[in-house]
């Protein structure tokens, strides 16, 4: 949008008078972020008067507080806004926490380690898939499908640690399927869209973004810490199950 009105502004509004003008940066700055019909009946007066003369009510800094802003917020969207960010959090951790033990966990499983990046891949593909139907339901309601994805985020990291009891590749494939299925992303950035005010928009987007570099950056900071943990434990009708630093990921993260 910028370079597009840039490229108005140069060809079209300043003519050959536009080096003096753009040099100037009390007149590009006040004019940055206006109508573009409100920017032509600007230069339309500088080109009459020969002066540029700002519009004091135009031209007015917004010195309102970020502490103010959020009182703007409604105080039902104020908690699911924070699980909306606490989720797109968790999930992009989740996508990264396997990486650093994905090769000796697909060599674990009687596999190639070339499949660990299948491994890591699955989850992401899925998301696209369920992106798609996620962006339709959300048309209608915000609940259900963030508690269908918590729910198959739940399914698919015990399937995908689970499958170590069983030696089986497969499961634990299946199970990184079923958590990018469970991928809540659209989810989580159209309600921060739809929930947060116009003032608080920057805001939210930039909280969008934080949540989703912290939790790539911690997602293997975290593996780390849980390859120093393991035990064995036994869960009736199922058999017993192994926490370590492949299957603690899932375990964790379900």
């Amino acid at each position: 949008k910028d370079r597009i009105l840039m490229s108005l502004r140069q060809y079209f509004l300043f003519g050959f008078q536009s080096r003096g003008i753009m040099n100037e940066p009390k007149i590009f700055m006040s004019m940055r972020g206006r109508h573009f019909k409100k920017e032509i009946a600007k230069i339309e007066k500088w080109r009459a008067k020969g002066e540029f003369l700002p519009d004091s009510n135009e031209d007015e800094v917004d010195h309102t507080s970020l502490s103010q802003k959020i009182k703007l917020l409604k105080p039902e969207n104020r908690f699911p806004l924070f699980l909306n960010l606490l989720s797109c959090f968790l999930f992009m951790m989740n996508n990264y926490i396997i990486e650093p033990s994905s090769a000796y966990y697909a060599e674990a499983l009687g596999s190639s380690d070339a499949l660990s990046g299948i491994m890591v891949g699955a989850a992401p593909w899925f998301a696209i898939a369920s992106a798609i139907v996620y962006s339709y339901w959300t048309n209608h309601n915000y609940k259900q499908p963030i508690l269908l994805a918590g729910i198959l985020q739940f399914i698919g990291n015990l399937m995908y640690s689970s499958a170590y009891s069983y030696k089986s590749i497969e499961m634990c494939l299946i199970g990184r399927a079923i958590t990018g299925l469970g991928a809540p992303r659209v989810i989580n950035r159209r309600y921060v869209a739809d929930a947060t005010p116009f003032e608080l928009r920057t805001v939210a987007s930039a909280s969008f973004g934080l949540a989703t570099a912290l939790g790539a950056a911690l997602g293997p900071g975290m593996a780390i810490i849980l390859d120093r943990i393991e035990f064995e434990f036994y869960i009736p009708l199922v058999g017993e199950h192994y926490f370590n630093g492949m299957t603690g990921p899932g375990y964790f993260m379900a």
